[in-house]
């Protein structure tokens, strides 16, 4: 079972955590937790579980302030410049006591990976805006095709990237400031198909290869056309190239109306639209 809650509301916090004995003696010595991403949903004195995969409590505690903004190394083991703090009150952070023994299951199971739950119910909540497996919720076509979705930092299970694709997203991601959720990737729903990133708020597609030539991008185009049945219906699509590729490609991708996303040399981004796949995005 899962609570359905609108957007405005305030949840306590699950959140996936490495079972490191030094990680958790920093959290007791520190009373601060790292996070890749701002947990919107929660306000000063939430309840935080940090949980492992398994939904085994590890520690909780009471937050008191969320400072953003700050360099962290997250649970992920990963350091993001712009990532976020959770205080947690003076005294507040305790091993898992006997009220603990119920299992909170996380929505995703990644390390890092935030869930919301009502800690008078233990039971998870479910937001509008949020694609989850386990909600009890109504949810529309749209939603559901999405389902499997997690934020892109969470969630590498089963993905097919090579090396320099996938560093050329995580810089892509990183220049656009991409510490929220935002920015999905994952498994498409009944399908063992992945996708390499999908930007909410534009529902912008993005498949991303390695080289510039035609035959890469011919390839690319191919992939976001069949993905595209799964997502929503006015899914903007675009390839992401570690370069810009020559005109010849860059007018075949315009008659096929897919926006071109490259990387300059000074490691910055451009694109064929005016910047809607680079520069608009950007915070």
């Amino acid at each position: 079972m899962a609570i359905s809650r609108s957007d405005g509301d305030r949840s306590d916090l699950l959140i996936v955590w490495p079972k490191s004995a030094e990680r958790l003696s920093a959290l007791d010595r520190t009373h601060k937790c790292a996070s890749a991403r701002r947990p919107k949903h929660a306000k000063p004195g939430a309840v935080v579980l940090l949980v492992d995969s398994n939904g085994h409590v590890l520690r909780r505690f009471k937050l008191a302030r969320i400072d953003s903004n700050v360099s962290v190394t997250a649970p992920n083991g990963k350091l993001y410049p712009k990532g976020h703090q959770l205080i947690a009150k003076r005294g507040s952070v305790h091993p898992a006591n006997a009220t603990d023994s119920t299992l909170y299951k996380p929505k995703v199971a990644a390390i890092g990976a935030i869930s919301y739950f009502d800690a008078k119910s233990k039971q998870l909540v479910w937001y509008g805006g949020e694609a989850s497996k386990t909600s009890a919720a109504p949810q529309s076509d749209s939603r559901r095709r999405l389902l499997h979705l997690a934020p892109l930092h969470l969630d590498t299970t089963g993905r097919t990237l090579t090396q320099p694709e996938a560093e050329l997203i995580e810089r892509y991601v990183a220049w656009l400031g991409g510490t929220d959720d935002r920015f999905l990737g994952g498994k498409l729903d009944r399908e063992n198909l992945y996708i390499d990133l999908f930007v909410r708020g534009p529902n912008l597609l993005i498949e991303a290869k390695s080289h510039a030539d035609r035959d890469s991008v011919r390839m690319a185009v191919g992939q976001l056309r069949d993905y595209r049945h799964f997502l929503e219906r006015r899914c903007k699509m675009a390839v992401l190239l570690p370069q810009k590729p020559n005109p010849s490609v860059l007018r075949y991708l315009e008659r096929e109306r897919i926006a071109c996303i490259w990387e300059t040399p000074t490691r910055r981004f451009g694109d064929s639209v005016a910047g809607k796949g680079s520069s608009v995005l950007r915070r």
